[in-house]
C-alpha cells in the first residue's frame, strides 16, 4: 500500500469481528495481520469475537494476540454469550501454555466498543473486517438505529419549543460512515442492485441469518462491501515456506514448539 510520489501510505486500520476457536482459517488470519502490521500496511484498532462461546474466543484472541503483538489485549472484547457445544480449545487454554495471558476478561458491551473505536480513530479510515457471524456489528446499528429515533424524536421536540442543539455525529453515522466492510463470504445481487446475503452457502452468514440480514440491509448501501466468497477463500494455498517468510517478518511472534 504506497502512496505517491514514493510516499508510504499510512497503515489501514482493521476492527477485527472473528470467532477464532479450534479451527485454523482464523488463526492464520491473525498471523497473515501480524505480518501485514509489521509492514506497516494495517494496524489493528480492536477485536470484537463472535459464533457463540465468545468469551472463550476472546480468551483465545488475546493469547494469540499477545505471542503474536498484534493489540493491546484490552482493546478485545465480545458480546452477549451464547453458549454452544464443540468448542474444544482446552489445551490452548491451559496456564502453562506459550501464549498464555494472565489478563482477566474485562467485559465491555460489544457495540459500545464498537461506537468508541470508531469514533476515536473516524470511521471514515477503520476498515471493519468480518471472518465471523455479523452478529456484534448487527447488535451496533440495532442500537445505534434505537438511539437515532430517540434522538429525532428528543430534537423535534427542542425544535417545536424554539431550541436548536447542535447535533453530534451520532453512533448510527459512525457506522455508516465506514472506509469499507470486508466479509469472508458471498452475496448475490438483485435487479435493485441491492446486495442479498447468501445466508445459506456462506457459513459466516448462515451462523447468523437475521444479523447478515440486518447488516445488509442497513449498510450496502451506505459503505463500500468487500466479499470473499468461500470459493476464492479455498483457491489460495498456504505451503511451509509461507510460514517461514511469517516467521522471519515477525521475529517476535515465535511460538514455543
Amino acid at each position: 500500500m504506497q502512496g505517491g510520489a514514493g510516499v508510504a501510505a499510512m497503515p489501514r486500520k482493521i476492527l477485527l469481528i472473528t470467532d477464532i476457536g479450534s479451527d485454523i482459517d482464523d488463526v492464520w488470519c491473525f498471523l497473515a495481520l501480524a505480518h501485514l502490521q509489521e509492514q506497516r500496511h494495517v494496524r489493528i484498532v480492536g477485536i470484537v469475537t463472535t459464533g457463540g462461546n465468545v468469551s472463550a474466543r476472546a480468551m483465545i484472541a488475546r493469547r494469540w494476540a499477545r505471542a503474536l503483538s498484534l493489540v493491546d489485549e484490552a482493546l478485545i472484547v465480545h458480546g452477549a454469550e451464547d453458549l454452544r457445544p464443540n468448542l474444544h480449545v482446552a489445551g490452548f487454554l491451559a496456564e502453562d501454555h506459550p501464549a498464555a495471558s494472565h489478563s482477566g476478561d474485562t467485559h465491555r458491551n460489544s457495540s459500545d466498543f464498537i461506537f468508541d473505536v470508531l469514533r476515536e480513530h473516524g470511521p471514515e479510515k477503520v476498515t471493519i473486517m468480518a471472518i465471523g457471524a455479523l452478529t456484534p456489528l448487527a447488535a451496533a446499528l440495532t442500537a445505534a438505529t434505537v438511539e437515532s429515533n430517540n434522538a429525532t424524536v428528543r430534537i423535534k421536540a427542542l425544535a417545536d419549543g424554539g431550541h436548536f442543539p447542535e447535533i453530534d455525529y451520532s453512533n448510527l453515522q459512525l457506522l455508516q460512515s465506514l472506509h469499507c466492510l470486508a466479509i469472508q463470504a458471498q452475496a448475490v445481487q438483485n435487479k435493485g442492485d441491492l446486495l442479498i446475503p447468501d445466508v445459506e452457502n456462506a457459513f459466516n452468514l448462515r451462523d447468523d441469518k437475521e444479523a447478515a440480514h440486518t447488516v445488509f440491509n442497513q449498510l450496502s448501501t451506505h459503505v463500500p462491501f468487500v466479499l470473499i466468497g468461500k470459493h476464492a477463500a479455498y483457491r489460495v494455498p498456504i505451503w511451509q515456506c509461507d510460514l517461514e517468510r511469517l516467521d522471519m517478518a515477525c521475529p517476535e511472534a515465535h511460538l514455543q514448539r
